[in-house]
């Protein structure tokens, strides 16, 4: 007797296994855990290395190759890929999709990162290689997109928030760097992290400030957006940090590491 053929015969306990097969069912998808943010597992981060004075082949040849060696050692990497501009290595890296827990996997390859000693110097430091795990985590984008739009009251109290900061700021500079000075500011959803903005702040002082155009900068942090404040350089003037802020803001998405929702700097 076959199997379809003994539930034929035996239809009682065809029955039985069907309610039981359905009741098992419902109570599973009833008990199955549900969150509005769920929690995913991240498998895609990006490696950003700023080197300095250095052109594209440089940052090749002796960044960009000895990280995506160094990255591979991992069993768990499954493609690495690279972006070498004027200046800066960009890394991605993807861990194959059967990874059920990647922070391991994370901290071991921040953990190379740091021990490598075959990377050039700038400045009698050696560059420092920073991985971005939070790269491939788009729960937050796709929050920010299905947001609502912001009212007019909001961005009239966020206004006076980032004026009254940026006041209170230059108040308790010394009186010599008090004026004139300049803030690039970043408006960005309440929903996005603080520390995303942070990185994109800071990455914009590092290359005003090594670009000789910037002294006495600061990173401001506030409520749903970020400044970069600053007293111009004696050989600069607010046209030149207008262009080399519009060049930043190309390359830092051309790098695939900025945010849909992040505005472009604007100097005030």
């Amino acid at each position: 007797m076959t199997t379809s053929q003994y539930f034929v015969y035996k239809r009682p306990i065809a029955w039985t296994l069907l309610v039981f097969t359905m009741v098992w069912g419902v109570v599973a998808y009833r008990s199955m855990p549900q969150r509005q943010d769920p929690q995913i597992q991240v498998r895609s981060g990006v490696i950003q290395t700023p080197y300095a004075g250095a052109n594209a082949i440089e940052v090749e040849q002796e960044v960009t190759r000895k990280i995506e060696k160094k990255m591979t050692e991992n069993p768990a990497v499954e493609h690495v890929r690279s972006l070498s501009r004027q200046g800066l290595s960009v890394v991605f890296v993807d861990l194959y999709d059967t990874t059920r827990n990647a922070e391991p996997v994370w901290q071991d390859l921040d953990s190379k990162l740091a021990s490598m000693t075959d990377l050039p110097t700038v400045g009698n430091e050696s560059l420092k290689p920073k991985l971005d795990k939070d790269f491939g985590d788009t729960v937050a984008l796709m929050l920010t997109l299905s947001s609502p739009p912001v009212s007019e009251f909001e961005v009239e109290r966020r206004a006076e928030l980032i004026a009254q900061t940026i006041k209170d700021a230059r108040a308790a500079r010394p009186a010599d760097l008090a004026k004139p000075r300049y803030s690039a500011v970043l408006v960005h959803p309440s929903t996005l992290s603080p520390a995303f903005v942070e990185r994109a702040g800071r990455s914009l002082l590092e290359r005003l400030t090594e670009r000789g155009l910037i002294e006495d900068g600061q990173f401001l942090a506030m409520l749903g957006a970020g400044a970069v404040d600053f007293r111009l350089a004696c050989a600069c003037d607010e046209a030149m940090i207008r262009r080399e802020t519009e060049r930043w803001h190309e390359d830092y998405l051309g790098a695939g590491i900025g945010h849909p929702d992040v505005w472009p700097g604007v100097i005030v």
